[in-house]
C-alpha cells in the first residue's frame, strides 16, 4: 500500500474501514453512496471467483468487494473517462493492480472488452434514470453517471453476455421500477433468485432493490427481511452500523445517495 497518495484535485482521501483499504472521493462528480455499500454487502463471494463490474465509477465496489474476499479477480468497466482514472488511482493506492483491471469503455460494447461467457459474478450499480426524460445536468460527467446513456435492458444483456450458466447477476434498483428490470432479466434470460428491500424507515416505502438473478436458472425468487436504515429515533440501525463497519466507514461520512 502506498504510504502517501499523490493530491487529487477536489477530492479527499478516506478509509474504507479503519486500517483497510483507502481511497480518493470527489464529492463533487463521484461520490460513494450508501447504494454501493449496500449492493456490495448483499454479493455472495467464493474464493477465486471472476467478477466483472459494469460501471465501476471510482472503483468503490471493486475495493468493498476485495476487503471481503482477497482471492477474487474483478475487471471494472467505466464509461467516464475522468471516473475510470480515480479508479486507476484508488486500486493503485492500495495495491491491487494484481487483482482488479480498470477497462474503459461502453457497457453495449462489453464483448470488445472482456470475455463472454468467463465470468461468475457481474455486479452493478445501474443508471436509474432515463437517458431521454427529466431535467438534464449541465455537466457531463453527472449526465453519464446518471442515465450512463443506456437503458436496464441494455445492463441486463451485458451482463448475461459476460456471465458463465448459472453465474450471478447482483444490482440494486429502484423498487418502482421493478416492472421494467424484471423484464429486461426474462428477455436476457436472467432469472431471479435473492431480492431484499431497502427502507429509509420501518414504517415507509422501499426505496432501493437488491437483487440476485442467475444466468439459465430454474424460477424461485426468495425474499429476504426488509432492510431498513433508521430507527424511530432517526439513527442508524444496527445492521447498517455493522455493515458500514465491514465496509464503508460512518454512514453519515458517506452519504445515503
Amino acid at each position: 500500500m502506498t504510504d502517501t497518495p499523490p493530491a487529487v484535485p477536489g477530492s479527499e482521501t478516506l478509509e474504507l474501514w479503519p486500517g483497510g483499504h483507502r481511497y480518493y472521493r470527489d464529492s463533487a462528480h463521484f461520490p460513494l453512496g450508501m447504494d454501493s455499500v449496500l449492493l456490495s454487502s448483499f454479493v455472495r463471494l467464493r474464493r477465486g471467483q471472476r467478477a466483472a463490474d459494469l460501471g465501476t465509477g471510482c472503483g468503490y465496489i471493486p475495493l468493498m468487494l476485495l476487503g471481503r474476499e482477497s482471492s477474487i479477480y474483478i475487471d471494472a468497466l467505466e464509461i467516464v473517462p475522468a471516473a475510470a482514472g480515480v479508479a486507476r488511482m484508488n486500486i493503485g493506492l492500495n495495491g491491487l493492480e494484481s487483482s482488479v483491471s480498470v477497462i474503459e469503455g461502453d457497457l453495449r460494447e462489453v464483448r470488445k472488452y472482456m470475455k463472454c461467457g468467463a465470468y461468475d459474478l457481474v455486479v452493478c450499480n445501474p443508471p436509474y434514470y432515463d437517458p431521454h426524460s427529466g431535467a438534464q445536468s449541465p455537466d457531463e460527467n453527472m449526465r453519464t453517471a446518471r442515465s450512463g446513456g443506456c437503458t436496464v435492458a441494455d445492463v441486463c444483456r451485458a451482463a448475461a453476455a459476460l456471465l458463465r450458466n448459472g453465474g450471478s447477476f447482483c444490482l440494486c434498483w429502484k423498487p418502482e421500477r421493478m416492472a421494467e428490470l424484471f423484464a429486461a432479466l426474462s428477455a436476457a434470460r436472467l432469472e431471479p433468485k435473492r431480492m431484499r428491500l431497502c427502507h429509509s424507515r420501518a414504517d415507509h416505502p422501499a426505496y432501493l432493490m437488491l437483487l440476485d438473478a442467475r444466468k439459465q436458472a430454474n424460477p424461485g425468487l426468495k425474499m429476504l427481511p426488509p432492510l431498513v436504515v433508521r430507527g424511530k429515533d432517526g439513527a442508524y440501525t444496527r445492521e447498517i452500523l455493522e455493515i458500514y463497519r465491514r465496509q464503508a466507514g460512518s454512514p453519515a461520512e458517506q452519504g445515503e445517495g
